[in-house]
């Protein structure tokens, strides 16, 4: 049977808004609240709409104004200036009840006001309806650039198809539980995080992680919501609710990185806060000075405080760093790397050093048991369902590799209490009574005398690369389990763009010294090995002391380093205390984002100095041209809107990135 249900800052510029707040004014929406949608969508449409009606309106004044009636052309000049400036009068009336008077609005509707005092309504018009058009180019480009992470709201279904027993329901995302299952068919996006409880399909996870190529899920495999089944049906236990889902999160993490300015912004923005009233300040006495103390013509000197006052606006110099970032950020979301703001986007571009951990970063995190070495006393059998009952409660890589072996050697699994993760140690507890500790070599050395027969596999554990984990029962040795990893395929080549870019890159492991440098050899870099996770701290320190320092981890024993690095970055298969820790998720949980994530850093920091330059450069040529009287209002709102125009076109450069691409 079935059953279908459908359901029925103080600044002195709002320009930062417009580079910001309309990039992702979007992304707060939901498939439900559609009604709140076409409501962005309607203010995103409204700067474009007023500009095409004044200026419609400022061309029809001016006909009328040579043609008809200058009288009539005059009125309508006022005409067009009030509707072009009703979002200026709105944002200022704003602005003052939160006591911020001296803004780039205020200027505008002053310079605006004067012009028509002093009989220049063809300038007073042009003034407002060009700031109009210099605001509809920006919302346009700053749309462009959040349009690829607006696309990642669309790619949750509304619906899935919930299989209860017999019954099919088809039920609304946002009502879907964790331990359901669900079934999504070929063609369709899957609904949930979950595990593959039955079939089996190419999956596309592009937008997720950033991977082109579709990947084959089957039974006990991980899919995420909003991946695309290609040629199969899978049949999906829900594993996380819709606001946990890596789609959530991603989306959550994008939000968060809005809110977190590159540290160069937060300077231009302090500046301009006393800039702006500066600007007033200088405007007034080019306009009443020469007339007061030199019987200089009033109309003249007024009309050059007016085109000061516009030429001296702000606006292009606040939108110089904000629109680049904002560009940025969509383009390494687009490519699987998730930055949490213009902070870290900045400080990976400079990084001198990128310290890495070994397991599960440099390596691919999927280790497997080798070899289990034995005391005369004990059995492997006995050995392995110690270690696996401690190392069911642990997260750790090597920890998986023990289970699986121990699966794929069907033994039965004890009981373990009192289970105690030591990070950078081990893990310990009881079983049977008897307490059982997997610890690292390094620690067992210190602690516990080896026999010859243990030292001698460790021996040959560590000359093959293999990382030797020592079982201890009651402070005796029972033995040794050899556990391997592999490089990951792309480290190599990652670790030598990387040294090409200038950037060190260095290994910081909790790992024995013999099978960090096993590794270390395959990819010519320096290894620190045998650290706990203070030492780590204390490597990251020195480094930090020497330049901008970034470090790459993806488990508990990573966090502290992650929280101490100048830039942390997290592999999306990491714990979650690795990635909430981290200023950088690699979400694709692959070393390959890291070098076009400097590339993209470099090429934006660049493309910010190229904006600032042209908004000074323009800034200063038409203040002085403006005090000299050479230029004329009409010159100073071309200016004006013209240098905004030019830094945000520039900063949408970005968003043509591509790997391999330095701009």
């Amino acid at each position: 049977m079935t059953n279908l249900n459908h359901p029925s800052q103080e600044t002195s510029c709002s320009c930062q808004a417009h580079a910001t707040n309309h990039n992702f004014a979007h992304l707060g929406h939901t498939h439900e609240n559609g009604h709140l949608w076409h409501n962005q969508a309607w203010h995103k449409q409204a700067s474009i709409i007023v500009f095409a009606i004044s200026s419609t309106v400022w061309l029809t004044a001016t006909l009328l104004e040579h043609f008809v009636s200058h009288s009539l052309g005059t009125y309508t000049f006022a005409l067009a200036s009030l509707i072009a400036s009703f979002s200026l009068v709105k944002t200022a009336l704003s602005n003052m009840r939160a006591r911020r008077f001296l803004t780039i609005e205020t200027l505008m509707l002053v310079s605006c006001c004067g012009a028509f005092t002093i009989g220049a309504p063809s300038e007073a018009a042009a003034v407002v309806t060009l700031y109009a058009l210099g605001t509809s180019i920006e919302e346009l480009a700053s749309r462009k650039s959040g349009k690829s992470i607006a696309a990642l709201h669309f790619i949750q279904p509304d619906e899935a198809l919930i299989i209860e027993g017999t019954n099919r329901i088809l039920t609304p995302t946002r009502l879907i539980r964790v331990g359901q299952t669900i079934l999504t068919i070929a063609g369709q996006r899957i609904a949930a995080d979950g595990v593959i409880v039955e079939g089996k399909s190419f999956v596309d996870e592009s937008q997720l992680t950033g991977e082109s190529k579709p990947v084959l899920r089957e039974a006990n495999e991980n899919v995420f919501a909003g991946s695309i089944v290609l040629d199969g049906s899978l049949y999906i236990k829900v594993t996380a609710s819709t606001e946990n889902t890596k789609l959530a999160r991603i989306i959550h993490l994008i939000q968060e990185s809005i809110s977190s300015k590159v540290p160069l912004a937060t300077t231009i923005e302090r500046f301009a806060k006393y800039y702006t009233p500066f600007i007033f300040i200088l405007g007034a006495v080019v306009a009443t000075l020469p007339p007061i103390f030199f019987s200089a013509d009033w109309h003249t000197w007024i009309y050059r405080g007016l085109s000061l006052l516009l030429i001296g606006c702000p606006c292009a110099l606040i939108l110089s760093t904000p629109t680049s970032t904002t560009a940025a950020i969509a383009v390494a979301a687009k490519m699987g790397v998730l930055v949490k703001g213009g902070k870290p986007l900045e400080a990976i571009g400079r990084a001198s050093f990128i310290a890495f951990d070994k397991t599960g970063t440099l390596t691919t995190g999927q280790p497997s048991v080798q070899k289990i070495y034995c005391e005369a006393h004990i059995s492997e059998r006995e050995i392995l369902e110690k270690a696996t009952a401690i190392e069911m409660h642990s997260s750790h890589p090597y920890a998986s590799a023990i289970r699986d072996f121990a699966t794929l050697s069907r033994i039965q699994i004890p009981h373990a209490s009192e289970v105690l993760t030591l990070p950078g140690v081990g893990i310990e507890g009881v079983v049977t009574n008897t307490k059982i500790a997997i610890t690292s070599y390094s620690h067992s050395k210190s602690m516990f005398k080896l026999s010859s027969s243990l030292e001698k596999a460790i021996a040959e554990c560590e000359s093959n690369g293999n990382s030797p984990l020592i079982v201890v029962q009651d402070s005796i040795m029972l033995g040794v389990i050899s556990v391997t990893d592999t490089l990951r395929p792309e480290a190599s080549t990652v670790v030598t763009r990387l040294s090409q870019l200038k950037s060190q890159c260095i290994m910081l492991t909790g790992d024995s010294i013999p099978s960090a440098n096993f590794f270390a050899r395959e990819l010519s870099i320096p290894a620190h090995a045998n650290l706990l996770p203070e030492e780590k701290l204390e490597h990251i320190d020195r480094l930090k002391q020497k330049g901008v320092v970034a470090m790459v981890g993806d488990g508990i024993n990573d966090a502290p380093a992650l929280a101490r690095a100048d830039v942390s970055i997290a592999m999306g298969g990491g714990t979650d205390l690795a990635t909430k820790t981290a200023d950088i998720t690699l979400a694709n949980n692959s070393l390959n984002g890291l070098v076009p994530l400097v590339q993209i850093s470099r090429a934006t920091m660049r493309n910010i100095q190229q904006n600032i330059s042209i908004a000074v450069c323009l800034k200063t040529v038409f203040l002085i041209t403006s005090i000299a009287g050479i230029s004329s209002l009409w010159m100073a709102v071309l200016a004006d809107s013209g240098a905004a125009v030019l830094v945000t076109f520039n900063a949408l450069r970005i968003l043509r990135f591509k790997k391999a691409n330095t701009l």
